[in-house]
């Protein structure tokens, strides 16, 4: 017995649908997948100037802690600031608060030679910790040095009279 032309038509069409469905939902999840991956990317990408801010202000921390140092205020500017091993070495984690988008930051600053015997250096690292996703992390080292007493040569606030 044989099937009749229309009804093995049928049953082609239906394959043929079947096959696009499954193209069309391809092409759905990878977009998915594309569209959260640049998602996150930008978020890590928002939160890389407020990491970088973060870092600055934990030097700013260590900067104005050493600086009172060389004016004699030793007290006012360690206070707070857990030893570690030596007594030439000082740090501190300043917590930030939260950042919008539900992210906390933080940053970690490292001073060694709070003594100012050598060349002192100061590390600051904050991280920033969003709602999902790894940290994001920002390094920042500085070495300090004296400078001579006159090396800017002639300096004035309005003018120089001879």
């Amino acid at each position: 017995m044989r099937l009749p032309p229309s009804s093995s038509r049928r049953g082609s069409v239906l394959i043929v649908a079947m096959i696009f469905s499954a193209g069309i939902a391809v092409c759905l999840v990878s977009f998915i997948r594309l569209a959260t991956s640049a998602t996150q990317l930008s978020y890590r990408s928002f939160y890389a100037g407020p990491a970088m801010n973060a870092a600055e202000t934990g030097l700013e921390y260590g900067m104005w802690s050493v600086n009172k140092q060389l004016a004699g205020e030793s007290s006012a500017a360690w206070s707070g600031w857990g030893p570690s091993s030596t007594s030439t070495q000082a740090q501190r984690t300043f917590n930030l608060g939260s950042l919008s988008g539900g992210a906390t930051s933080q940053v970690k600053v490292y001073v060694n030679r709070r003594d100012l015997a050598g060349e002192p250096f100061i590390v600051a690292r904050s991280i920033i910790t969003p709602r999902s996703g790894p940290q994001i992390e920002k390094w920042i080292k500085v070495t300090l040095k004296k400078r001579a007493r006159f090396a800017s040569g002639l300096v004035a606030k309005d003018r120089i009279t001879f």
